[in-house]
């Protein structure tokens, strides 16, 4: 048996399962600032750090919760506003989520991962265009986005633009040459274009470096899905 992972709390230096610390942070040293009538920015940037924690270990309902109150105190901070929107996105609150993320590009049109946000989320929708003008304002402010190359070409793939598609693909494999699904995406759309022999390699490449994930991509399309259109999330974590 494998011993869990601690860590210690950063506030008061105690031992807790890793697991458990985002719980410990909040229950024991952030919940009680809420009962006081003001913050500082330090309070809030905690508060708002453990909350996205929270919802990386699954706690979304109290996420939620702790941006909402935050929001309510500090409505004009634009990352709480987007992290919002994550943890709406991951609990089915599509359009909810856009109102939040078109938010926090009102209070802020400059930062690139509320683009990026957006974008996926009219990618979940089918919205195609919108999810192609929502990723080229994320690239004018950050082209090295790879997953924003990866889920634009996703977006022209779907809307049988093949040509741009593949212009968006290769700029993904150009920023990382081991990102398996970019080339996944190439091969189907060389395949589309007729050209088999390039498509295999394409199809090999991906396969050298991630054999589980080529399998399940062929089993999918086999049921008629396909994960180029919906691996955006995983895509984001690679």
């Amino acid at each position: 048996m494998v011993a869990e992972k601690l860590k210690k709390c950063p506030f008061c230096g105690a031992t807790v399962k890793a697991r458990n610390l985002p719980i410990h942070k909040w229950r024991v040293h952030l919940q009680h600032l809420f009962e006081k009538d003001s913050l500082s920015k330090e309070e809030i940037e905690s508060i708002c750090d453990t909350a996205t924690e929270l919802h990386y270990i699954g706690k979304n309902n109290l996420a939620i919760k702790i941006f909402r109150k935050i929001l309510s105190i500090d409505p004009s901070n634009f990352g709480a506003w987007n992290d919002l929107s994550l943890v709406l996105k991951d609990v089915g609150k599509i359009r909810e989520a856009l109102k939040a993320v078109n938010k926090s590009i009102e209070l802020n049109p400059n930062f690139a991962g509320s683009w990026s946000n957006k974008g996926f989320l009219h990618l979940l929708l089918e919205e195609d265009d919108e999810a192609i003008k929502s990723y080229e304002r994320c690239i004018n402010l950050d082209p090295s986005m790879l997953v924003v190359w990866y889920n634009m070409g996703a977006a022209y793939m779907r809307k049988k633009d093949f040509k741009k598609a593949l212009e968006c693909i290769n700029r993904a494999i150009e920023l990382n040459d081991e990102y398996y699904m970019a080339w996944v995406a190439k091969a189907q759309i060389l395949d589309i274009l007729g050209k088999e022999e390039e498509s295999k390699k394409c199809f090999m490449k991906a396969y050298s470096i991630n054999p589980e994930y080529v399998l399940q991509f062929i089993k999918a399309l086999k049921r008629g899905r396909n994960m180029v259109y919906t691996s955006g999330m995983e895509a984001k974590k690679n």
